[in-house]
């Protein structure tokens, strides 16, 4: 909620600017001082009625200071407006054969918008050579009292896109290292129960050998309680 009125404050600041210069000062369409809203695709500053009678074309429409604005969108009306608008729209209008409509005048505004948008009465084509040059965000910037917010916003898209880069890169690293420390985990236990395999298949082995040196020790004390000689001349024979 708070981004979202951020976004509308910054907005207004840099709408409010543009709405400064004289083409943008009156509608579009009907030449009403002050225009309150904001047209797109064509990006022109038009008033509160001609801005219903847009919507009713299904073009779309923006309140200035009640709307959010992308930065792409801004740009759009730094480099567009309602300068642009009648260069390209009205290039072969004459006000002698066809005058504005007056404000207020629903009927007329309707019928000046379908000439103007819809049936492209008095539009012209122009080639990018014989267009108007766009000003760059960065020459309003330079040549106006505009915040740099365009170019702020663009830097935070940037940042994010070089964070979330760098996050999935991290996850990445992390995933891998987490696949290559189970792999360790599994070979080392690999090698534990062989271990303990072998340790187990020795265990009995073991135990025979010790019962046979049992029985060894337990013959030789028959043996040397009945003839000590014997039992040492026996010995001496098995170490052979």
């Amino acid at each position: 909620m708070q981004d979202k009125r951020d976004n509308i404050r910054k907005s207004t600041i840099i709408l409010k600017k543009l709405m400064k210069k004289p083409e943008n000062s009156v509608c579009a369409n009907c030449q009403e001082l002050g225009p309150q809203y904001v047209c797109f695709p064509y990006a022109t500053f038009v008033c509160t009625i001609c801005s219903g009678i847009h919507r009713h074309f299904s073009h779309r429409i923006k309140g200035v200071g009640v709307s959010t604005f992308s930065s792409e969108e801004l740009n759009q009306l730094i480099q567009g407006g309602n300068g642009v608008d009648k260069i390209k729209y009205l290039a072969n209008w004459t006000e002698e054969k066809f005058p504005f409509p007056k404000a207020g005048d629903r009927k007329k505004i309707e019928q000046f918008i379908q000439l103007k948008y819809i049936e492209k009465l008095w539009y012209k084509n122009f080639e990018e050579d014989d267009f108007p040059p766009i000003q760059k965000v960065e020459d309003v910037m330079k040549t106006t009292d505009l915040p740099k917010i365009i170019i702020i916003e663009k830097k935070k898209k940037n940042n994010q896109k070089k964070e979330n880069n760098q996050n999935n890169e991290n996850n990445e690293k992390k995933e891998n290292n987490q696949k290559k420390e189970n792999k360790e985990n599994k070979e080392n236990k690999m090698l534990i129960d062989l271990d303990h395999e072998v340790i187990i298949q020795k265990i009995p082995k073991i135990e025979n050998e010790k019962i046979e040196e049992n029985e060894k020790i337990e013959k030789n004390e028959k043996i040397l309680k009945k003839d000590p000689f014997s039992a040492i001349w026996e010995n001496l024979e098995n170490d052979k």
